[in-house]
């Protein structure tokens, strides 16, 4: 059933893509929150949970990495692996959710002004994603424009993408 309910949620999106710009704004505005929060009751659906950064303050990013955690030990999200960008804000922010030993991966840095090559950094990331098994969960805590180049979604800081 779980596996159901995700899979209605990936068409929607994918729905709401063909529609006209303007349209799909708005109505993506209000779902928008939406996504960050009710795919996580269904995270056994999904392969991948992915968390952008919580970058902007420091201070308020880490309690809300926390309050991620607590979410996620509350509910019983345990992450099989727990992926990080090398940038010290994701190792940070995963750190501060303590549901796990993150492990660094150059996959999830962000080629934002071209710090890293993106095609060379996509293309680590797919293959990771490539590789994970059946029914494992991986967490992966990077940047947005990481998400975005591969679930074409753009959360909001500390947004969370289950994909």
């Amino acid at each position: 059933m779980k596996t159901q309910r995700g899979r209605r949620l990936w068409w929607l999106i994918r729905l709401i893509a063909w529609l006209p710009l303007p349209l799909a704004a708005g109505l993506g505005a209000v779902l928008g929150d939406l996504i960050t929060r009710v795919p996580l009751r269904y995270a056994s659906a999904y392969r991948v949970v992915l968390i952008n950064l919580l970058a902007t303050q420091p201070g308020i990013s880490l309690a809300q990495a926390r309050a991620i955690g607590t979410y996620f030990r509350r509910h019983d999200i345990q992450p099989d692996i727990i992926l990080s960008s090398e940038w010290c804000r994701c190792r940070d922010t995963a750190t501060e959710m303590d549901i796990g030993r993150a492990v660094p991966f150059a996959g999830l840095n962000s080629f934002f002004d071209g710090h890293v090559d993106r095609a060379a950094t996509l293309a680590m990331l797919r293959n990771r994603m490539q590789q994970i098994e059946a029914g494992q969960l991986v967490l992966m805590v990077t940047h947005q424009v990481v998400i975005s180049a591969i679930t074409g979604i753009a959360p909001r800081s500390g947004g969370i993408i289950a994909y």
